[in-house]
């Protein structure tokens, strides 16, 4: 036990070691191994100044001078051409300031280079003071324009066109060659021959020294967070400056290692910025540039195949969905059926009275119910229901109330009977309001029950605005005057009504027609509707005709108004006929 528990503290440390352990990126060990290289270099020559220490003949060293100085304005004008032929496709404010830094400072070298003393005079006589002006001046823009790059975002872009740098540019070599070649007196002394530096010239290196190791702590703090590998460079190209900087504060002759090691620190520093100017405006697009080509190809060489298995996948799912799609419609018809099981037969006859009718749903299931059946040896109930909605959910209301309409129901319950309308309505009415279907469902209705022996016919409505026809044979159809109730819904909380009952003495060979209001509302292509007067003036006009006549003559009106193939909302309708 002990010894598993020691495993087990031993991992934990490991891991937590692993975990905390300083992962040094490789890009600060290129800092700190060019910051070795230059101290290294600027020490041994330091220490071993009395074997190393040499002044160059003048011609050697003019040679030596005006190859180096070439090769640093040429590196120069090379970035700056980088950075201002792609400018139009970054328009980076840091770049085009890079670039600009180099054009001005490599004309500047180039003056540096013509009024070295030895050189042929340019303008005015070139002397050392000249020279090192020259030099000063180049190395201060350069340092300033490296502080500028510093501290301004990577991110940030500029409208500016890079004609407008360009000009800038050249105006600063215009300026720079005029203090320095014609007002060259109003600069202080840098170098008096015989002597060395004066401590101008030394503090004018130290101030450029500072502004650039500034620039350094900027940029480090930048990559801290960016990660850029531009950065970088340009922190290493500043280091060689400053080594570049610091040889020239201990030159004593124009002409000595020093000053030559000076020169050519400062082609390391340009070329580093040269390197890093080329990777980010050249190298890195066409790599990103053949990186996307890469992708393109193998997208191309696998959309075939990806294509063929998408169409494949897609097969599938409709295959699905059609199964799912046949199942759905396997189910609606078989609903469809429970449903006009439901409904009575389309001719039913009960001693003198006789039903004929028509159900016509505009879609599988429908949301209209109708019924007639016997209630005793003498009364023939029936009703004819219009449900909210279509589809499923209204088709589950009319199972609702064929049920609760059901003769042996209502006996089993004991409550009220079948051959009082208006109780038939508010029982329907409460049994409805202690259903579980949505509020928002409601229906309408009308009850009535017919005596055999008597001939009379009472009925009652809740909310169903469909006044049933009347067709005489010796009077003209009429409709049923009739206050249309109010409909079941589910508001037996707030409000019971009371349903008013109706009373009509039917005589041999009257009938009555019972609909709901798919046949009014029916309307045609000219948004006609079909109309109750409509459908009056058709009865009245075919008043001798047997139901089942009748029946047939109002389906073919309606299908010659409006195609029944077509329809927005059931149309269901019967016939009572008293022989």
């Amino acid at each position: 036990m002990i010894m598993k528990r020691g495993d087990v503290l031993i991992k934990t440390i490991d891991k937590n070691l692993k975990r905390n352990s300083l992962i040094i990126d490789k890009n600060y060990i290129y800092i700190i191994l060019t910051m070795i290289f230059c101290v290294s270099v600027i020490t041994i020559l330091n220490l071993t100044e009395e074997v190393t220490y040499k002044i160059v003949e003048t011609d050697t060293y003019l040679m030596m001078h005006i190859l180096l100085e070439f090769i640093c304005a040429l590196i120069g004008f090379a970035s700056f051409s980088a950075i201002y032929f792609t400018f139009d496709l970054f328009k980076k404010l840091r770049t085009v300031i890079l670039g600009q830094t180099l054009f001005v400072v490599s004309f500047i070298d180039i003056f540096h280079i013509l009024s070295y003393k030895g050189m042929p005079a340019v303008f005015t006589e070139n002397t050392a003071q000249k020279a090192t002006a020259y030099w000063i001046v180049g190395r201060l823009f350069m340092a300033i324009g490296l502080f500028l790059f510093s501290i301004i975002s990577e991110y940030r872009k500029t409208k500016l066109k890079k004609i407008i740098f360009l000009v800038f540019g050249i105006l600063s070599v215009g300026l720079m060659f005029y203090i320095v070649s014609i007002k060259g007196d109003i600069l202080p002394t840098l170098f008096i021959e015989g002597k060395g530096l004066t401590a101008y010239k030394i503090g004018a290196e130290y101030i450029i020294i500072a502004i650039q190791v500034i620039s350094v702590i900027i940029l480090l703090r930048e990559y801290l967070k960016s990660k850029n590998d531009l950065t970088i460079g340009i922190i290493i190209a500043l280091i060689f400056s400053i080594s570049s900087e610091i040889t020239f504060t201990l030159y004593s002759s124009v002409y000595d290692t020093y000053n030559l090691l000076g020169h050519v620190f400062k082609i390391f520093a340009y070329f580093t910025i040269f390197i890093m100017v080329f990777l980010d405006t050249v190298r890195r697009p066409y790599i990103r540039l053949a990186d996307m080509q890469g992708k393109l190809k193998h997208y191309a060489d696998n959309l075939e195949v990806a294509v063929t298995s998408k169409t494949e996948e897609i097969r599938n799912k409709n295959r699905n969905l059609m199964r799912i799609n046949e199942k759905m419609i396997e189910d609606l018809e078989a609903a469809k059926e429970i449903q006009q099981s439901l409904l009575p037969s389309k001719y039913k006859k009960y001693g003198n009275v006789t039903f004929n009718s028509k159900y016509i749903p505009c879609q599988r299931l429908s949301g209209d119910f109708y019924n007639y059946f016997k209630i005793d040896r003498d009364n023939i109930g029936f009703y004819v229901i219009d449900v909210s909605g279509h589809g499923v959910s209204a088709a589950m209301v009319t199972v609702f109330a064929s049920r609760s309409l059901d003769v042996q129901t209502i006996e089993s319950d004991g409550d009220y009977s079948l051959l009082n309308p208006k109780e038939v309505l508010l029982n329907f009415y409460n049994n409805f309001n202690n259903s579980s279907f949505p509020d928002e469902t409601h229906l309408v209705m009308i009850y009535g029950v017919y005596n055999i022996k008597t001939g009379e016919m009472k009925f009652s409505s809740a909310g169903h605005n469909c006044p049933p026809v009347l067709v005489s044979q010796n009077k003209r159809a009429r409709k049923l005057d009739y206050i249309s109730g109010f409909p079941i819904c589910k508001l037996g909380d707030l409000f019971e009504p009371e349903y008013a009952e109706y009373t009509i003495n039917l005589e041999k060979g009257e009938k009555v027609i019972f609909y709901t209001d798919g046949i009014p509302e029916l309307k045609n292509d000219e948004d006609q509707f079909y109309s109750v007067e409509r459908l009056r003036r058709l009865v009245n006009h075919n008043k001798l005709r047997e139901s089942n006549e009748l029946i047939d003559i109002i389906t073919n009106d309606l299908n010659n108004h409006k195609s029944l193939s077509d329809i927005e909302d059931d149309i269901t309708f019967f016939i009572m006929e008293v022989s």
